[in-house]
């Protein structure tokens, strides 16, 4: 490592305490993080905000089948409804029934 090495880290030291990191978003072991067409997490809705419920929903629809490292997830149609179908090492599972009347809890 030279002196010219030296002054371009300290030139790089110096320059990055301008510079904002950008905010984390933490999420809880039971959570997925969703992201934006960027590939940026995008933190979950305020509780009042009315998107919530959407959030909410699509949560527990992610959180079993991601947990479980799904290769594919889908939703098929039934009488009135919607069973959400996933697929673990080629084993086709069945999981939550969505009805039109379903709220995330």
């Amino acid at each position: 490592m030279g002196l010219k090495d030296l002054s371009d880290e300290i030139k790089d030291f110096f320059s990055s305490f301008g510079r904002r990191k950008p905010k984390e978003i933490k999420a809880s072991h039971d959570t997925t993080v969703l992201v934006d067409k960027s590939g940026k997490p995008m933190p979950p809705p305020a509780e009042e905000d009315p998107f919530r419920p959407a959030y909410d929903g699509l949560q527990s629809f992610l959180q079993q089948p991601v947990k479980l490292n799904a290769q594919r997830i889908e939703l098929r149609p039934m009488d009135g409804a919607m069973v959400q179908c996933y697929t673990v090492d080629g084993i086709v599972f069945e999981g939550q029934t969505f009805t039109k009347n379903w709220q995330a809890k």
